[in-house]
């Protein structure tokens, strides 16, 4: 999936505007681009993919290192609404105080 394709996708499933049914690979996310979707470093997709809280949803393929590790759009879109949900419940009990 290129860049270019891949922002269109991502654009259009965050308007909540229907995508054209494909295949499910096509929704399938690569550590970079999931790094460049939430404005963070690879290695941090990679560290918190792996264990680290606030931990990404993520299929592994294979074992070890060499594991290849993808991430499905949707999980990534849940992932986001979550930490704003929690930022938004912070925010308001702070303001109890």
């Amino acid at each position: 999936m290129s860049s270019e394709t891949m922002d269109q996708t991502i654009e259009t499933r965050m308007a909540g505007t229907p995508t054209a049914t494909g295949p499910v690979g096509a929704s399938l996310l690569d550590a970079k681009q999931v790094a460049r979707l939430l404005h963070v470093s690879e290695s941090w997709v990679r560290e918190h993919c792996n264990g680290k809280e606030p931990r990404l949803p993520a299929m592994k393929f294979g074992q070890g290192k060499t594991a290849l590790v993808r991430f499905h759009l949707n999980d990534i879109e849940e992932f986001i609404q979550r930490q704003r949900d929690r930022a938004h419940s912070r925010a308001t009990a702070q303001r109890r105080w």
